[in-house]
């Protein structure tokens, strides 16, 4: 009698790409045994032509060496969708050929009675993902120019693709914005929770609706069909049918308080009407938290800051002691903005401060301290401007199962007026 004692092979996941592995088969001088490969879609491996086939085939009857040891390869090919293999070594029995195992201090004499048998296959599962793709986009709802979106284009998203298993892969961010008309300052610099995502779907993709009206409270609680990834301080954004309540603050209501055994969520404002067993809601988590509770990744942000361009006009005659400067342009600009050390010819205030404008009335600029000009003079400022630059890095800390999409709420961090 002969043992197959071992078969070894990485069972790490595979990457999309096409990558071999080593197995290898330990057992007894002699011994006898197969091996087969198959894919989730029952093709085939063949090891003669390292490729899947719809037709079954194995490496058939392999006679042990003389070492105890047989190493073969396994090219796994490039995939499009995840995929899994099944590593299939059978012990041939009819060759006197079993899985097993001598305890030890067991002579060869006192095989038959001590050796520790399995069942003549032996399988090993690897699997085999897709990459998956983060990505970072950037947006705002500002409605403060006639009614659309103040920004022109925005940049280009930026993403973040890697194998599943991969861990802190960063991505540099530069993004460049602008208005076409009116003018923003900053808010505050960026963080974390500015990145938003909009859940309309479980993590298992299951449509989240109404599953029950409250009686007592019809407005404000809900049980769900799923509740599976939401979390307390998410917003609701929509319920289909109706048009939201805001809350005190002028948002959208948000989660304050959730049970997950019955699948209940509370809101903070009542929405004044009962909402029909089946309605649909969608919500909005924040930052590297909701992306985890969806989709089982977590993303970190290091030196993200925003800068706005400084403005440049030109004087279009001469001044002399005056508080009133003619431009060639106020685009940009907006009272309270502050004139830069870059213009030369400027006369501080009575305290020694750099003059700032105090009203703009066409294209005079009125200034908070007299100034003489000659005419073509280049003045700059800073505190306003049509253009920002975002900057910083994103990492991937750890991959889920899924890509995602998360934006930059711009509003966040730059005020139009």
């Amino acid at each position: 009698m002969k043992l197959i004692r071992n078969f070894i092979i990485d069972t790490s996941n595979l990457v999309s790409t096409q990558t071999t592995r080593s197995l290898t088969v330990y057992g007894d001088p002699g011994a006898v045994f197969s091996i087969e490969v198959t894919n989730e879609d029952t093709s085939y491996y063949n090891f003669d032509t390292t490729s899947f086939q719809s037709t079954k085939t194995r490496l058939l009857h392999k006679v042990m060496n003389s070492s105890g040891e047989y190493t073969t390869d396994i090219l796994f090919p490039t995939v499009t969708d995840d995929d899994q293999y099944s590593i299939n070594v059978w012990a041939e029995p009819h060759f006197d050929t079993y899985h097993g195992y001598i305890s030890r201090g067991v002579t060869d004499s006192d095989v038959d009675t001590n050796t520790k048998y399995s069942s003549s296959l032996k399988s090993k599962t690897i699997y085999q993902y897709i990459d998956l793709t983060a990505t970072f986009s950037l947006g705002s709802s500002d409605i403060t120019c006639a009614g659309s979106s103040c920004y022109n284009t925005m940049p280009s998203n930026a993403t973040i693709t890697t194998s599943r298993d991969a861990t802190n892969t960063s991505v540099a961010i530069s993004w460049e914005v602008s208005l076409s008309d009116n003018r923003f300052v900053i808010a505050r610099q960026p963080i974390i929770t500015d990145f938003e995502t909009t859940i309309d779907a479980t993590p298992t993709g299951l449509e989240i609706l109404l599953d029950e009206v409250n009686a007592d409270y019809p407005g404000t609680v809900f049980k769900l069909n799923d509740i599976t990834g939401l979390l307390v301080n998410m917003e609701v954004t929509t319920i289909s049918g109706i048009t939201l309540v805001k809350n005190a603050s002028g948002g959208n209501p948000i989660i304050t308080a959730i049970d997950g055994p019955t699948n209940t969520i509370t809101i903070d404002v009542d929405q004044g009407e009962e909402i029909s067993v089946g309605t649909g809601f969608i919500f909005k988590g924040f930052g590297s938290e909701a992306i985890k509770a969806f989709y089982g990744a977590e993303f970190s942000i290091s030196d993200f800051k925003v800068v706005i361009s400084d403005v440049t006009t030109t004087t279009t005659s001469a001044v002399s002691s005056s508080t009133t400067v003619p431009v060639t342009s106020v685009d940009g600009l907006i009272h309270g903005d502050v004139v830069s050390a870059a213009s030369i010819s400027i006369n501080t205030s009575s305290t020694g401060t750099a003059p700032t404008i105090s009203s703009i009335m066409g294209l005079d600029l009125t200034m908070s301290a007299a100034q003489t000009l000659e005419d073509g003079e280049t003045i700059t400022f800073t505190g306003s401007s049509r253009t920002a630059t975002i900057t910083g890095t994103v990492t991937l800390n750890s991959n889920g199962t899924k890509n995602f999409t998360t934006t930059f709420n711009l509003d966040k961090i730059l005020t139009v007026s």
